[in-house]
């Protein structure tokens, strides 16, 4: 997931969760610059319900302590025995997935 910092400026969070319940939370102050680990006040909850066909995983994240606009962009990197790895977003704005491109950014006041 990706929330912008400010909607008139590049900066944004990347926040990283995994099933296994690992979490990551950056700050950016533009496309892919100056990546700098952050400590939520409060670390995201994650669970996982795991099914014979689906894999669940609900994650609560508390972001009320970081300054942001709730523009946001919400994206997946899923690898499955058959399919290899495939990258799931709200939208693809280039030919590539780009997660931190600044048009994936439509969730929230944009929508």
């Amino acid at each position: 997931m990706f929330v912008h910092k400010d909607s008139n400026s590049p900066a944004y969070y990347e926040l990283n969760i995994s099933p296994s319940g690992q979490w990551a939370l950056y700050s950016f102050d533009a496309y892919h610059k100056n990546m700098t680990p952050v400590i939520p006040a409060r670390p995201p909850k994650v669970h996982v319900v795991q099914a014979e066909d689906r894999l669940e995983v609900q994650v609560r994240a508390d972001l009320s302590g970081l300054p942001c606009t709730g523009t946001m962009a919400v994206s997946a990197v899923i690898e499955d025995s058959a399919c290899g790895l495939t990258y799931w977003a709200v939208t693809h704005p280039s030919v590539e997935p780009d997660f931190h491109h600044s048009d994936s950014f439509i969730i929230g006041s944009r929508l």
